[in-house]
């Protein structure tokens, strides 16, 4: 499949019109999928009373449940990401024993109902839950603790008979810092003041009496003592209402134990107790107080980092935390020879502070080694351990010998060895210098052992003789090969009615005639011909110069798996010397499925011509191919973040994504936006200016790579992995509906000015951090709002001026939207001169 195609001459546009008008007519009068339970898009059998679209369970039927409905099929439970429940005055309970058996639900309704009790572990099951519409139930408490480590962004109770307690401290508190958690009635919710005869009273103006979050300190808040020593760490905590006090102790591996402090006594060896004794006397003589004492007993390197105290009541939690370095010698916990991008010499090496790493190779002090540091949630959490990488680039036998690391800190040393076999290159083998290698001899005998005079000079002297003799016979053949083919040519340019010689000349194999014929079997004739031109541009004479790059298919090893498509498969994998200074370079490896079949060929042979002319910043990056194998291969440049949909829900603000990755998942401030928005429209000018149109441009095909590097470009898996984003007009069409003008959905008429409306969609999902346009809406609805003129609303973090961009490229005719060139130079400005409204972080 194409990912960038020319619209070819419709010689039978009418016909075409008709007929998706007759479709679009036949689709609109049938009735909606959600309540279509034999519809083919739904998970399965739904159950009773109920209906099933997707990835939604829908129970609307007054009074007919009194819990979560359970499907059949496991499969089909996996599915669901959106429950909705109403107008169930029976469903008086909500636990997790309902709620287990969809993990995978995000977004939970239920409305309008008898609900009274949630469960304490009601959401246990449920950890991706982002969305909790409880409105208009009889709920009287709601715990702060129900919904503890969910990452919620929007909780809707009004219309609930809330009390007046402490209990609803924690919700005021939201009303009045986050409003829009409450959702957009967060200014109606009332809670019952029983002191005042049961009156309803809005909850921001409610006076809460003796309901205070806790306070909790720690002494000592930084300890630092060494290995097999022990320490006392003390807690203490006060609060109304009463409080629940612990440590959580989950990331300690020495033994611990936990007790009053009564019992314990004063801090043990390791700390200062000069600086703990104010502190310990002010303890006694508050009676409010509670607290608890941590033990800690011989502790290691593996206690690195921080142990937290926490004190709980029913207006929320407070958390104080104790800073944990013990000093400790290194400690090589494993070396393995594996393969990742490159094959590596895997270790893991713990010590603190964190020892410095020398790598020798044979003995050999390795001079600036390639090591990679592996970031994961282990690493991440414990700054005593290292965990990486040394990478060997080529994996031939002149990498393989023994390895070497020596790890150092100021506690001690320790080092490793690892023995490393590689495939033997035959490259290498052929050439007159290769020497085998085996275990290397100890470094004093490489170092003691010299080499006679003798053997120096016989060495020398049979290199003399040796390169004679291989000059003399070049230059014969040479000299053969000429004449020979001087005839050959001769032969070639005689009349027709002239003899001709007949055959392949003597000593062929030997002459450059043979190595031309490879060359021309080794490069995809460019055929113009077979090239769609543009019925909307007239651009006569077009001729195509760039040569297609044939890449061996011995120099391309596979790494993974990226995807698959209708087309093939998408992999990771590596080219050796693609260029004559680079070794190894990373590409992303597209094959054909269909490789024996003749339109396939000419496809393939169609789209490596027509990517071999496009050469922009801004566009992926097309290497060559591969035809000699079974499969036919393209290779592109690999762009390591994936494609930008992803990489945009990824850093959107309100993902839930935890603190241990947010070094994955940087923020992306306005100016950032503005760039990657900046870079299609750069790619998107060049290709109008070449006469290209792209047909399906979306956040989806378009990738990004290291510095917030974005180029347009598609695997052709965008219609698998995205199926949602299409919808499908006959058995094989897929049209991409949501990014779609309307005289494309209407005329099937695609031209750069369909590619502007379509770029303006694409700014609208940066802004938006990756949201589906008219994700509320089905593919029926979508085009009935389009044709009416319809357009997307202003998303709630883009600035005005960029939205009045977006509505320049949704102009009704086509002609009266903003050129492509235009739009990149208005946007090019705004990088150029990142004015100060757009400096803040995206909240």
């Amino acid at each position: 499949m194409l990912f960038f195609r020319r619209t070819g001459p419709i010689d039978e546009m009418a016909i075409q019109q008709v007929f998706f008008l007759l479709v679009y007519a036949f689709t609109c009068t049938m009735p909606s999928p959600r309540h279509n339970r034999s519809h083919p898009d739904e998970a399965g059998e739904c159950a009773k009373n109920c209906w099933c679209r997707r990835d939604e369970l829908t129970c609307k039927r007054p009074d007919t449940l009194d819990s979560i409905p359970l499907l059949s099929s496991e499969v089909e439970r996996t599915l669901i990401k959106k429950i909705f429940i109403e107008h169930q005055s029976d469903f008086k309970i909500l636990s997790e024993d309902q709620l287990k058996f969809y993990p995978e639900i995000e977004k939970l309704t239920i409305q309008s109902s008898g609900l009274q009790l949630i469960s304490p572990n009601a959401f246990e099951f449920t950890r991706k839950l982002k969305e909790i519409i409880i409105r208009q139930n009889e709920i009287e408490v709601l715990p702060w603790r129900l919904f503890k480590g969910l990452k919620l962004i929007e909780l809707s109770i009004d219309g609930n008979p809330i009390s007046c307690n402490c209990s609803a401290k924690w919700l005021q508190k939201l009303a009045s810092q986050e409003k829009r958690t409450l959702g957009p009635l967060w200014d109606q919710v009332t809670c019952v003041d029983i002191d005042n005869g049961g009156e309803r009273v809005l909850l921001m103006n409610v006076t809460l009496p003796y309901c205070e979050l806790p306070q909790v300190s720690v002494i000592p808040e930084k300890l630092i003592m060494n290995e097999s020593q022990s320490a006392d760490l003390i807690c203490s905590a006060t609060g109304d209402p009463p409080l629940s006090l612990y440590w959580n102790t989950s990331s300690l591996a020495s033994n611990q134990s936990v007790g009053n402090f009564e019992l314990l006594g004063l801090i043990s060896s390791g700390n200062d107790n000069a600086t703990a004794e104010p502190l310990l006397n002010q303890l006694y003589f508050d009676t409010n107080n509670t607290f608890q004492v941590l033990s800690l007993y011989s502790v290691s390197a593996a206690d690195n980092g921080v142990v937290s105290c926490v004190a709980e009541n029913d207006v929320g939690q407070d958390i104080a935390e104790v800073s944990l370095e013990i000093n400790a010698a290194p400690k090589i916990l494993q070396m393995k020879v594996t393969k990742n991008f490159y094959w590596c010499v895997y270790y893991q090496v713990t010590g603190f502070p964190k020892p410095n790493r020398t790598w020798y190779f044979n003995d050999q002090l390795l001079q600036n080694p390639l090591i990679l540091d592996l970031e994961n949630k282990w690493t991440m959490r414990n700054s005593y351990l290292a965990d990486g990488c040394l990478q060997v680039e080529r994996a031939s036998q002149v990498n393989g010998g023994i390895y070497t690391m020596v790890a150092t800190n100021a506690f001690g040393e320790v080092n490793y060895s690892i023995h490393a076999e590689f495939h033997k290159d035959p490259v290498l083998i052929s050439h007159p210098t290769y020497v085998p290698q085996g275990r290397p001899p100890p470094l004093s005998s490489i170092k003691n052992k010299t080499e006679p005079e003798q053997n120096k000079s016989n060495i020398l002297m049979t290199s003399l003789v040796t390169g004679g003799v291989a000059l003399a016979i070049v230059v014969v053949v040479s000299v053969v090969c000429l004449v020979q083919w001087k005839r050959y040519r001769d032969s070639l340019n005689a009349p027709l009615n002239a003899h001709r010689a007949v055959g392949v000349p003597p000593l062929f194999f030997l002459c450059p005639q043979r190595r031309r014929n490879r060359a021309m079997r080794e490069r995809i004739p460019l055929n113009p011909s077979q090239m769609v031109n543009n019925p909307n541009y007239s651009k006569d004479n077009t001729e195509y110069n760039a040569e297609i790059h044939h890449i061996a298919r011995e120099k391309i090893s596979f790494i993974q798996l990226l995807g698959e498509g209708a087309f093939g498969r998408v992999f990771l994998g590596t080219v050796d010397y693609l260029t004559s200074d680079e070794p190894t370079t990373l590409v992303a490896v597209k094959t054909l499925k269909d490789a024996g079949v003749d339109d396939a060929k000419d496809d393939f042979e169609r789209e490596a011509e027509l990517l071999a002319n496009l050469q922009h910043i801004n566009i992926i990056k097309f290497y060559g191919v591969s035809t000699d194998g079974e499969a036919l291969m393209m290779l592109f440049e690999y762009m390591e973040f994936g494609d930008l949909n992803n990489f945009l829900r990824d850093r959107c603000p309100t993902s839930g994504k935890p603190d241990i990755e947010e070094h994955k998942y940087p923020q992306l401030s306005i100016p950032d936006l503005i760039k990657i928005s900046c870079q299609i429209s750069a790619g998107m000018d060049y290709l109008a200016s070449q006469h290209f149109v792209h047909r399906d441009l979306a956040t989806r095909n378009c990738l990004v790579g290291d510095q917030l590097t974005v180029k347009i470009g598609d695997f052709g898996m965008s219609r698998d992995v995205y199926s949602t984003d299409y919808y499908r007009v006959g058995r094989h069409n897929m049209l991409p509906i949501r990014w779609m003008p309307p005289e494309s959905i209407i005329y099937r008429k695609f031209t750069t000015e369909s590619d502007i409306w379509s770029y303006g969609v694409v700014m609208w999902e940066i802004f938006t951090f990756g949201k589906q346009p008219w994700y509320e809406l089905s593919n029926h609805e979508v085009i009935q709002q389009v044709t009416a003129n319809k357009v997307l609303p202003r998303p709630h973090v883009c600035p005005e001026d960029i939205y009045e961009l977006m509505l320049a490229c949704w102009q009704i005719r086509p002609q009266e939207r903003m050129p492509m060139k235009s739009v990149h130079a208005h946007l090019q400005h705004l990088v150029s001169t990142r004015d100060s409204e757009y400096l803040e972080v995206v909240d």
